[in-house]
């Protein structure tokens, strides 16, 4: 049964009149009378007497008018409540390393600071992050940004907004008896005869580093990649490969625990390939309350 049917039959129930019912809903009279009609062909009953000059309800008229009080009632109840879920409900996509950026607490104490906010946390890769964003799937994301990366995103012409949050380098990770592990810093031309090993080839650094290899006039030697930071540093370490990595994801105590026991030197790339961690949402007119708690909350924190 067509709500909005519903809706004009109660509204000509109550004036008695098609000219001042239509008036009230804003359509013209033919088209009330078509859906009225409309009702009463689905109910198998006719609803009003049309035999005078204001139309009144017929017995099953009568008989149906609490039902389909009851059944609006209802409905807009059941809007209303979604309405309410939709404004504390939020949703942010997120790159997996999340604890290397300290984004599980940074969400954790939003959620400390507004228990009512209902949240839900997606992970994926930049690439797949700007596709959700785009539709609209997310209403944040943090996501991976570069100069190069924003050449070619989904999102280069929509109005996307920008909160830097952290930002870290391109490093290469190699064991501490490589030739190139005591150079002060290493270029990706020198890279050009060693195995390498990178962040699958879905993600954003896996294509800057396929870029910037391009750059320097050789297509790589890539041995392994991998979605896991401590594959990738095993692999470097016994498997005698440089490892490219954004030097945040080493910061941790594990990350750098992990360098010490596997024998692994962090030499910085030159010249330096910058990321920055953002939180991006697109532009629009209005915001939900949770989407404004969420945009203060990040702005006090990070002092913008």
């Amino acid at each position: 049964m067509d709500l909005l049917h519903l809706k004009e039959f109660l509204v000509l129930s109550d004036t008695k009149n098609y000219s001042e019912a239509s008036e009230r809903l804003y359509m013209n009279q033919s088209t009330l009378s078509k859906h009225i009609k409309s009702l009463e062909e689905e109910l198998g009953i006719a609803l009003f007497d049309r035999t005078t000059r204001r139309v009144r309800l017929t017995e099953y008229g009568q008989q149906f008018l609490p039902y389909a009080e009851q059944i609006s009632h209802l409905a807009s109840q059941y809007e209303t409540e979604r309405d309410r879920k939709d404004q504390s409900m939020l949703t942010i996509g997120t790159i997996p390393t999340m604890a290397q950026y300290n984004i599980v607490r940074l969400i954790l104490s939003f959620k400390e600071k507004h228990p009512d906010v209902q949240l839900k946390i997606i992970e994926g890769d930049t690439i797949e992050l700007e596709a959700g964003l785009l539709k609209n799937n997310y209403d944040f994301a943090f996501l991976r940004i570069s100069p190069l990366s924003l050449s070619s995103s989904p999102l280069r012409d929509q109005t996307m907004e920008q909160i830097p949050y952290q930002t870290d380098h391109l490093i290469a990770i190699l064991p501490d008896t490589h030739p190139l592990s005591c150079n002060e810093y290493i270029t990706f031309r020198q890279l050009k005869n060693h195995r390498l090993c990178l962040l699958k080839e879905t993600t954003l650094l896996y294509n800057l580093c396929i870029q910037a290899c391009k750059t320097a006039n050789f297509i790589p030697n890539i041995f392994y990649e991998s979605h896991r930071i401590d594959n990738i540093l095993e692999m470097s370490a016994f498997g005698n490969c440089i490892a490219l990595l954004p030097d945040q994801h080493l910061q941790t105590f594990s990350g750098k625990h992990a360098l010490e026991e596997l024998h692994l030197a962090m030499v910085p790339i030159d010249p330096p390939v910058t990321t920055t961690v953002s939180l991006c949402y697109l532009k629009k007119d209005t915001f939900t309350d949770a989407e404004r708690y969420f945009l203060s909350f990040i702005n006090k924190v990070l002092g913008v």
